[in-house]
């Protein structure tokens, strides 16, 4: 039994290791907003493409359709602000997609792509996908040439996150926990409610796995010493006690989900007012703002 709580003891401190340098090379990584990483990308293509290259961007993988469509529509503007391109509209994009079932949410198969590409006569069709890589997302763009079915795959652009990433990705009362994280809590409860407390700060989860696992595990070690008669029986049940926290570890730590409301912060900076008159008279006038967030 010693050797059994001395292995789990190290496999928690390897694990509780493993963790920390995996955050600490995450932080290394460089992000920048949402915004920037589409007028880079776009900036990027315009010096790729020659000037007056027909382009349309066909579809953006996100976890949300709301996401695609502020991907796909800020790419179009972007693309129409270098002046480099001629852009397809969104219009007929919609169209095409309702009338062929094809999902402007995925990202799309090179194929797929080309074939639409030539329906949209346009020389050049975007794809990519919005991803979740650990506490950021990652931002992969695909060309795809229709005429000559060259391939580009420019460099993915790791984007930080914000309220309005939380808001398009429909997460305004829920934070996520990505799939690293979650494997890492199922390892550290090997010590009971240890990856429920560190990396979920979930207090009710780990306290059951610590009640349950202390139970076990008291009930085991008090078999080793407990007379015939009561020695089966505690083994069994300190057994059955400890199989219970490992089955609650693997569902609470794969399931749950810590409800953070988002709160939008206003930069005064970004409020923009206009006034305007709006008749003959004293005092009667219009007012216009703009308020981005």
């Amino acid at each position: 039994m010693n050797k059994i709580l001395l292995a789990i003891m190290a496999l928690t401190h390897v694990l509780a290791f493993g963790t920390k340098t995996a955050h600490a090379q995450h932080e290394q990584i460089q992000t920048v907003s949402l915004d920037t990483a589409i007028w880079n990308t776009t900036g990027i293509l315009s010096e790729k493409f020659g000037r007056g290259t027909s382009i349309a961007v066909l579809s953006m993988g996100a976890g949300s359709l709301k996401m695609s469509d502020y991907l796909i529509d800020m790419m179009i503007v972007a693309f129409e602000n270098t002046g480099e391109f001629t852009v397809m509209d969104r219009a007929p994009l919609d169209l095409l997609a309702q009338g062929t079932s094809f999902p402007t949410d995925r990202e799309a198969e090179a194929g797929k792509a080309r074939s639409i590409g030539r329906l949209l006569d346009v020389d050049v069709i975007v794809t990519g996908a919005f991803e979740p890589v650990w506490e950021f997302h990652r931002f992969r763009v695909r060309v795809i040439q229709v005429r000559t079915a060259d391939i580009l795959n420019l460099e993915p652009v790791y984007v930080q996150s914000d309220n309005i990433i939380g808001l398009l990705l429909g997460q305004a009362t829920k934070n996520y926990f990505t799939g690293l994280q979650r494997l890492g809590t199922i390892f550290l409860n090997l010590l009971p409610g240890l990856g429920s407390f560190a990396i979920m700060n979930d207090a009710f989860g780990g306290l059951i796995q610590l009640t349950l696992g202390a139970m076990g595990l008291t009930m085991l070690l008090a078999g080793q010493e407990a007379t015939a008669g009561w020695h089966d029986g505690l083994i069994s049940g300190g057994i059955i006690l400890m199989g219970i926290q490992l089955a609650f570890n693997i569902f609470r730590s794969s399931s749950h989900m810590r409800h953070v409301p988002i709160t939008l912060e206003v930069d005064p900076d970004l409020l923009n007012i206009n006034a305007a008159a709006s008749g003959n008279g004293v005092g009667r006038i219009s007012l216009f703002y703009t308020m981005r967030f």
